[in-house]
């Protein structure tokens, strides 16, 4: 298995983006954390630009950078992966053009969704929302997550989580154990961090939270 991150903060196409970013890495172990450049908004001149100074901060930091959906921009500026979302490329077809060491991840909603994710060969998967976010789909709550990790598995499948799987949306500090007693490999995080006064001080917490691996 293709060692892994135990948080995993992702862009919020804000401005300060850079900036914001390298507060929150700053004195952090840097292979513990990865980071997604998510920003749809962005033409692809401007992501390629923005994901390649990013791909120079998280280099500096031995932080992992993943690209969410773009393999054009993944495959210009060397990232280590993509996130793919639900539907969106294959992960076999991810795979191939990226390479075999490339870590590629999925966007999932159910159970289902993460069986199916682990057949096609991802190497780990985002689960969501875990809280309420506006306009996403209805909240999981830490019940539902459990649910997904832990519940009756499709005919056929095994019973345990199939894949590692993050938390993501709304996820706060006070979630971790939560999440993390449910199965989860980590937590995604987005504004907890990057809207932080204290970014650096908030991602430390979190790795705390999360502990040693």
């Amino acid at each position: 298995m293709r060692a892994l991150f135990d948080l995993l903060i992702v862009s919020d196409g804000k401005p300060a983006l850079l900036e914001r970013v390298e507060r929150a890495l700053s004195g952090v172990q840097g292979d513990r954390v990865a980071l997604l450049v998510r920003e749809p908004q962005c033409r692809a001149r401007e992501l390629l630009a923005l994901s390649s100074a990013l791909r120079v901060l998280t280099h500096a930091r031995g932080v992992r950078l993943l690209i969410s959906d773009r393999l054009d921009i993944a495959l210009a500026v060397q990232a280590d992966g993509v996130q793919l979302p639900e539907a969106g490329f294959p992960p076999a077809v991810a795979r191939r053009l990226l390479g075999a060491d490339a870590l590629i991840g999925v966007s999932r909603h159910s159970r289902a969704g993460l069986h199916e994710a682990a057949a096609e060969g991802a190497d780990y998967a985002t689960l969501s929302p875990l809280h309420a976010v506006e306009g996403k789909a209805p909240a999981l709550e830490h019940e539902g997550f459990a649910a997904a990790l832990l519940g009756p598995a499709p005919r056929g499948a095994p019973a345990a989580p199939p894949l590692p799987v993050y938390a993501l949306g709304g996820v706060r500090v006070a979630d971790v154990q939560g999440v993390l007693a449910s199965g989860a490999r980590g937590v995604a995080v987005m504004r907890e961090v990057l809207s932080a006064a204290d970014p650096a001080a908030r991602t430390r917490g979190l790795l705390a939270a999360l502990g040693e691996r």
